[in-house]
């Protein structure tokens, strides 16, 4: 009577252990989710802006922590987290699906030693403004900038959807995420 009573109390207990399971599954990033991690915390992230250049283009991920406006290209609210990626392009590319690809060179923010793989990347945390980000007075701690990585890039010109994939080390960790969404460009 002993043992069936434990059996019993075994199979009543096993849905909620597997239920526990299930949600510890659901904390890990599911790589088709608008996200990234820095030192395994794990950021949602929200919009999709990108500018260009004829030689490079940007794009700004932004996390969904507080509302950013176009317009002034500042933080409504909270500061926000924000990946930033510059990507060096060719400049005879004329049409968005010409910067899909995989970027492997690391370059400096800006700089002008560029292949037609390398990208420049950082994480920027606490920032205000767009304009704060290019800011030079910006401390170690704000923008946490690429040392290595890749970036993949993937723009379906039928949905106007890019995605972007990116891992990067950073001198404070490593930062890898997903995105994929209609963007906006700023101008």
């Amino acid at each position: 009577m002993k043992n069936i009573s434990l059996i019993l109390l075994l199979v009543l207990l096993s849905p909620f252990y597997s239920c526990s399971n299930v949600d510890d599954d659901k904390k890990t990033q599911n790589p088709s989710e608008n996200s990234f991690t820095f030192n395994s915390e794990l950021y949602t992230t929200d919009e999709l802006f990108w500018t260009f250049t004829p030689e490079r283009v940007y794009f700004f991920i932004i996390d969904d922590t507080s509302e950013f406006n176009t317009v002034t290209r500042e933080f409504e609210g909270e500061p926000g987290q924000i990946i930033f990626i510059e990507l060096t392009v060719n400049e005879e590319s004329n049409e968005l699906i010409d910067i899909a690809g995989t970027y492997t060179d690391v370059v400096e923010i800006n700089s002008g030693n560029t292949t037609e793989v390398s990208f420049a990347a950082a994480l920027v945390r606490d920032v205000p403004s767009l304009e704060a980000l290019f800011n030079e007075s910006n401390g170690s701690e704000t923008i946490l900038r690429a040392n290595a990585g890749e970036i993949a890039v993937g723009y379906d010109s039928e949905t106007s959807i890019f995605s972007l994939d990116y891992t990067f080390t950073t001198e404070q960790g490593v930062v890898t995420g997903f995105h994929e969404s209609e963007f906006i460009i700023l101008e």
